[in-house]
């Protein structure tokens, strides 16, 4: 809304908001008619005269509920009281209408009591009307607020216009567009004084418009969620008896989305109980047709790289790391998928948390998963495959096509599957492979290969996560470009020589497996950054890249970490918790990328590790180690120590409040610590 250096101009339909009442040609023609183009002015189109009204328009229902008396040169305590003038007409009318009298003596008197306005001549009156005309339009602006009770919240436009509602009556001349796209427009283009809201889906026209300020709707609470939900469902503000636990369901199905609550309210209104149930089921498996489509205006406008991503992560991401799903999407659409997932935030398709996983509403992941399912009535000619029964058709039989890019399985949700040796044979398109247990028990069903082992992977695989596979023995034999490789609890022995020959791999992940041996040849993945071999029988400390960025190997039994690590000088974590090496060598000092080292629940670590200054992170508890040198004060970076567990420590070194970067300390179970420096 703005306001304009010309006065005269007025953009908005003036709405009939107030009934000017009078009698009397004594205020029709100045008093009266000043007033009514004061408040055509601020945008009031004031009844009057009565040949306003639109034809069979009653003037009972055209009236507001609120009265303002205006005392036009007379005293509100002679009206009250009926005295001086009006006590003199009173005696008059007494002796010629007696039955009226009484009734208007009544009114007179309630119409004193009222608190309006009262002209006696002491101010200009144009300022008085001025006054008068903003007394009501305040008044007015009480009444919408009144009606948009509990709206507060039910979106962006709903929430502008309340707010326009409620203010515009401040401005000269005022404006309300919906559904702008494009802001071209500038402080420039406003007069003096000027207020413009604007509300869009997408915070980059926000920000491409020289905006003031931003501000994102917050959802609904539950007791505004409530109240909206009654007063389409059950026309009041509070739920029915009967319908609670009902409505409750409803309202968990809605996640807080006002225009959820408007359509199935409006659909639920006035159906028997019985009706409620069987639509819940309903959407439950077919989501509501108008909701989906008012939610896919935004998809719509996506370009097809963000639409795959947000398919992508509606189907097999959501709630993942957002960094990771970065990186593997990256892999998927040529490095563009931080453009593609920062556009999704901006036009509030996902969201991030303060753990930095990327979120989605779930009747956007249902949109989403709805677009895959409406590509085909047929499930193996879809993009994505997430439903158990259709992921295990697939796999069981060899009936995949090359319409599937991405498969994932929750092995929780199925019984022993039995994969067909060439499952993914017919598959070329397939970027994603996702085996998983959203239980994390191992009690769900398994996949079981045959004997001949898995056979055919499509060249186009990007990122595979294959858990717990029964009988998967022997390292397949991978597509050469493939970046993610995750065959954690599985029962492989050995990462075999052929592993050299995927050299684009980034992310290996290998815990929890009964890897033993790691070939050499992994020294030939120059793409690798992170090794993960945690929980497995191996003994020796594998040979790895020297670009490797990090390097995961808890809780297994090797013994000795090689002076060669300090070749890896692009290392920035090593965990080996839970393993058995005595003390780190004294190469580590020549790792300067090196920020975080884990070696909590180490047995045989006996020395404070003599680490380059730019470490971050030690964590050390649990270890028996007798002193914490006075060289702990070059860690100029430090920011977490933990140094719990300690038997035979007493005393931390002079200076230890130097450690400026220090924000986080652990000292449990430092029973002997007798000072603090």
């Amino acid at each position: 809304m703005a306001s304009s250096s010309s006065a005269s101009a007025s953009f908005r339909q003036p709405k009939h908001e107030v009934f000017l009442s009078f009698r009397g040609e004594d205020t029709r023609n100045n008093f009266l008619r000043h007033l009514y183009e004061a408040f055509r002015r601020k945008g009031i189109g004031p009844y009057t005269y009565f040949k306003e009204l639109q034809k069979g328009e009653e003037i009972s229902h055209a009236l507001g509920q609120l009265v303002v008396p205006i005392f036009y040169h007379v005293k509100p305590f002679d009206i009250r009281k009926q005295i001086e003038s009006f006590g003199k007409a009173f005696v008059k009318h007494e002796r010629n209408r007696i039955d009226k009298v009484q009734g208007w003596r009544h009114a007179l008197t309630e119409a004193g009591n009222l608190s309006g306005w009262s002209l006696t001549g002491d101010k200009p009156e144009p300022i008085v009307i001025e006054d008068i005309v903003q007394d009501i339009i305040n008044k007015l602006n009480r009444l919408s607020k009144s009606d948009h009770k509990g709206l507060i919240g039910i979106g962006k436009t709903t929430l502008a216009q309340a707010i326009y509602d409620e203010v515009s009556g401040q401005f000269e001349s005022c404006y309300f567009l919906a559904n702008l796209e494009i802001l071209a427009i500038s402080h420039d283009h406003f007069g003096l004084g000027s207020r413009i809201i604007v509300t869009s889906r997408d915070k980059q026209v926000l920000s491409k418009g020289s905006v003031d300020g931003i501000y994102d709707v917050k959802e609904l609470s539950y007791n505004d969620s409530l109240q909206l939900f009654s007063l389409f469902a059950f026309k009041q503000n509070h739920l029915v008896d009967d319908f609670k636990d009902l409505s409750n369901n409803i309202l968990e199905y809605a996640k807080d989305v006002p225009i959820v609550f408007k359509v199935l309210g409006s659909t639920l209104h006035q159906k028997s109980i019985s009706y409620w149930e069987s639509a819940l089921n309903r959407l439950k498996q077919y989501p509501n047709p108008k909701i989906q489509n008012v939610l896919k205006i935004s998809f719509d406008g996506l370009d097809e790289i963000e639409k795959n991503i947000f398919l992508d992560i509606a189907c097999f991401f959501k709630w993942y790391d957002g960094d990771n799903v970065t990186k593997i999407l990256d892999s998927c659409y040529g490095c563009t998928a931080h453009c593609g997932i920062t556009n999704l935030i901006d036009k509030c398709l996902l969201n991030v948390t303060k753990e930095n996983s990327l979120g989605k509403h779930d009747l956007l992941q249902e949109l989403g998963m709805n677009v895959v399912r409406l590509e085909s009535k047929r499930p193996e000619e879809r993009s994505r495959l997430w439903t158990p029964s259709d992921v295990c058709r697939v796999l069981k039989n060899g009936t995949g096509t090359k319409s599937i890019e991405g498969i994932l399985l929750d092995q929780s949700q199925i019984d022993k599957v039995q994969l067909h040796p060439c499952a993914f044979a017919r598959t070329p398109n397939l970027r994603i492979i996702k085996f998983f247990d959203s239980t994390f028990s191992g009690k769900g069903g398994k996949l079981v290969l045959l004997h001949r082992g898995l056979k055919s992977l499509p060249n186009e695989l990007s990122y595979q996560d294959v858990k717990s596979c029964e009988n998967l023995k022997k390292f397949p034999e991978f597509p050469q470009h493939i970046e993610w490789l995750l065959l954690e609890d599985t029962v492989i022995e050995e990462i075999p020589e052929l592993i050299g020959y995927l050299d684009q791999l980034k992310y290996l992940f290998f815990s929890h497996s009964r890897a033993k041996i790691v070939s050499r040849n992994i020294c030939k993945l120059q793409s690798l950054e992170n090794f993960h071999l945690g929980s497995c029988p191996i003994v020796l400390f594998p040979e790895v890249p020297r670009n490797l960025k990090g390097l995961y190997l808890t809780r297994n039994q090797i013994e000795e970490v090689p002076s060669s690590i300090g070749c890896l000088k692009q290392l920035g974590s090593l965990d080996m918790t839970g393993s058995r090496i005595h003390n780190l060598p004294s190469t580590i000092i020549q790792l300067d990328a090196l920020e975080e080292i884990y070696l909590s629940d180490c047995p045989n670590i006996t020395n404070f590790p003599n680490v380059s200054e730019n470490i971050k992170a030690l964590r050390l508890e649990n270890t028996p180690i007798k002193e914490v040198p006075s060289s702990i004060l070059r860690l100029k970076s430090l920011c977490c120590l933990s140094i719990g567990g300690f038997i035979r420590l007493n005393s931390l070194p002079t200076g230890f409040c130097k450690l400026k970067s220090l924000r986080r300390l652990y000292l449990d179970g430092y029973a002997n610590l007798e000072c603090f420096p």
